[in-house]
């Protein structure tokens, strides 16, 4: 009976080898990436004072990603990508801070991903797309307050590291260049799905662990302006060979 087992399940990685090198050799190998920036000034006004005094938040991503054309609607492949954010901060000492001070957050993240695109309308040139991609995302943080009346009291604080596990359907737009060019635009903040975050840190000398989940949309609200949503805003170039 094991025998029996063991040939059914060869017989079957076979057939999946089989259909995999047909659908390769069938398909038109793909090569691509994108690349998203934005900046971001905000001031922000409490009961008529200026508190957090000011905010400027600079993001910049890029992603390779390589994969075949199985038809003319539909892609797959694999992807990587980084992703740098810092956030730099200035109180006056009137709210959070006791004394001016200066806070900066970074972050660097890399992503590796599988993806699968597929056209929904096509227009002549010009098409609507649905992009799903599943894969993990690992980051690591840090944050330097320093206090502007007494540089003594400087901080560097560790925001420890990120695992994040996420599958999300991201829409957007085409355009077919020639036959082997074609440029996109991936609107990420209308990108719906899961993702489960792990963040460990040390506090105290002792790792600490907090685990999030989300499901939904990502879509950003409360009257930011373009800038915010341009974080999540990609433009990208795919090279048919």
């Amino acid at each position: 009976i094991l025998f029996k087992k063991n040939t059914t399940m060869k017989k079957v990685l076979l057939l999946a080898v089989l259909a995999f090198l047909t659908l390769s050799t069938q398909a038109q190998f793909i090569i691509g990436g994108s690349i998203g920036a934005s900046i971001i000034n905000d001031n922000s006004e409490y009961d008529g004072q200026l508190r957090a005094d000011s905010m400027k938040e600079r993001v910049f991503s890029f992603d390779l990603r390589g994969g075949y054309q199985l038809n003319d609607r539909l892609q797959v492949g694999l992807m990587v990508g980084y992703k740098y954010g810092d956030t730099l901060n200035h109180y006056s000492g009137a709210d959070m801070y006791t004394e001016s001070a200066n806070e900066l957050a970074k972050y660097n993240t890399f992503k590796l991903a599988a993806y699968g695109r597929y056209t929904c309308i096509k227009f002549k040139k010009f098409g609507v797309f649905a992009e799903l991609q599943a894969g993990m995302n690992k980051s690591k943080g840090t944050v330097h307050i320093a206090m502007l009346d007494d540089p003594s009291l400087d901080q560097d604080l560790d925001k420890g590291k990120t695992t994040e596990l996420f599958a999300k359907i991201i829409p957007g737009l085409s355009y077919q260049l020639t036959d082997k060019v074609s440029i996109d635009l991936n609107l990420g903040f209308l990108g719906f799905g899961y993702s489960h975050k792990q963040v460990k840190k040390m506090v105290s000398e002792k790792e600490d662990i907090h685990n999030s989940s989300k499901f939904g949309m990502d879509l950003r609200t409360g009257g930011l302006s373009i800038m915010d949503f341009m974080q999540d805003v990609t433009f990208g170039v795919n090279i048919a060979l």
